[in-house]
């Protein structure tokens, strides 16, 4: 016995759904008063300056550190690049002992970046009696 094929049951349409919430959930959205706002602008702006000039004064302190420190060991202090490494775990300026150590390293590891030891000053070293001594006129005559 075979039984009867069911016939699919007729689609019942569903009204669409609708995008607009329940007139309860309308509510307007909570605004601010232009002048509140302004003035919330306004000292953002502010904070943004000063932070800019604070990372200013924060890069010519570094650059001033190097500079001071590693300008003694090295030729051209610029050749060590800033690293926060440099700056001393407990106050967080700059530390001249740490800048120092890695200025050597870098002169040790670049010889060619150190700058010259030794007098540099070229000519005659004696007391002026000595150079009144040896004279070209004097050689000359004979």
């Amino acid at each position: 016995m075979t039984q009867p094929l069911e016939t699919p049951p007729e689609s019942v349409e569903t009204p669409p759904e609708s995008t607009e919430p329940p007139e309860d959930a309308r509510t307007e959205p909570e605004t601010f008063s232009r002048e509140y706002v302004e003035t919330l602008r306004a000292e953002s702006a502010e904070n943004r300056l000063k932070a800019k000039k604070a990372d200013d004064y924060l890069a010519a302190l570094q650059s001033a550190a190097i500079e001071h420190t590693a300008g003694r060991v090295l030729q051209d202090a610029s050749n060590l690049p800033w690293s926060d490494e440099f700056n001393d775990p407990e106050s967080g300026m700059p530390s001249p002992e740490l800048i120092r150590a890695a200025a050597d390293s870098l002169a040790k590891e670049k010889p060619h970046l150190s700058k010259v030891g030794g007098p540099t000053q070229q000519g005659f070293r004696g007391n002026e009696s000595d150079a009144e001594e040896v004279s070209l006129v004097g050689l000359l005559q004979g």
